[in-house]
């Protein structure tokens, strides 16, 4: 047996997330509070080294990237196709909107500030410029129906670029 200090008993203790439940053997027997059970070394427990079964890390993780927790919402939705259209090349409906100078404001750039503009996206609707040749931006938009959408189309005839 090794000669030193006494091992201190650590029973019901809490390092982190965890909570020691009894000594096992050299380690001790310990539950996350995610319900997890493992057997971690003492000096791990003490001097932080372990904090959680894992849990800890992803949920740190998931505030980093959270900025919103909007990502699956309608407006969030209107939002990136809105920047699809205006900013990518790549998007099928580029010609009709970036590709003919419709830009986004720059406030509208942080989906934060177009939320705070717009407010959520009410069922049934979808973003809509009232002015077909003004950019995105809060003055300018709205959120409409179909019907009222299509009122508002601006109709290109190929036929008129003959004339």
């Amino acid at each position: 047996m090794k000669k030193g200090r006494p091992k201190i008993d650590l029973t019901g203790q809490k390092f982190g997330r965890w909570t020691v439940i009894c000594e096992a053997g050299q380690k001790w027997l310990c539950q996350c509070e995610c319900g997890v059970v493992k057997k971690i070394w003492g000096h791990f427990l003490k001097d932080g080294q372990s904090k959680s079964c894992g849990c800890l890390r992803k949920d740190l993780a998931v505030e980093r990237e959270t900025k919103h927790g909007k990502c699956f919402t309608p407006a969030y939705k209107s939002w990136t196709c809105m920047k699809q259209r205006c900013l990518n090349p790549n998007s099928p409906k580029f010609s009709i909107y970036g590709g003919r100078g419709i830009m986004i404001c720059e406030r509208w750039m942080v989906f934060e500030n177009f939320l705070a503009d717009m407010g959520e996206r009410p069922e049934g609707t979808t973003l809509d410029r009232i002015d077909n040749d003004g950019h995105y931006e809060s003055d300018n938009c709205r959120w409409a129906t179909i019907d009222v959408q299509n009122n508002n189309k601006k109709i290109v005839n190929q036929y008129t670029k003959c004339l």
